[in-house]
């Protein structure tokens, strides 16, 4: 899901990007409101947790520097959302898609957990030998895909 926010930072560092304009698109324009939700859906998504889990299990130290800067950019992305949006949290204005995700993401957050283990074991030797590890992987990005209601 990182490329539907990722270049949001650079949106609110910008000094060429007049808040008080984007705040008055915010609860002027269907549209942008439309988009910013989306948005806004995808951040309430992003755990970074799981994120850091699969990081610390799937990729190489050397790259650690650089999923950390990730997350940095989402939690910056995320509180200037919250101040445009003059919100405390995520979704606040839509409880029961906030309910939603709170009650999926327990099922999902398993399935990521056995992902990584998944994807560990599968990286280790050809698929062909251990043909349950790649349908526990397959499984797992069905799972995921199905329980986030997206393929992000």
């Amino acid at each position: 899901m990182i490329p539907s926010w990722l270049g949001t930072r650079a949106v609110f560092e910008s000094e060429r990007v007049d808040q008080a304009q984007l705040r008055e698109m915010q609860n002027e324009w269907a549209y942008f409101r439309n988009v910013t939700g989306m948005q806004e859906m995808v951040l309430a998504k992003t755990l970074p947790d799981i994120t850091e889990h699969y990081e610390k299990n799937l990729t190489h130290p050397n790259l650690h520097s650089f999923g950390r800067q990730l997350r940095e950019s989402l939690a910056f992305v995320t509180d200037s959302w919250l101040k445009l949006a003059d919100r405390s949290e995520l979704l606040s204005d839509s409880p029961v898609i906030q309910r939603s995700i709170a009650v999926r993401n327990p099922y999902t957050d398993v399935l990521n957990l056995l992902q990584v283990e998944a994807l560990k074991r599968y990286r280790k030797g050809p698929a062909s030998e251990e043909p349950d590890v790649r349908t526990a992987l397959l499984l797992t990005i069905i799972g995921i895909a199905a329980g986030m209601r997206n393929t992000g």
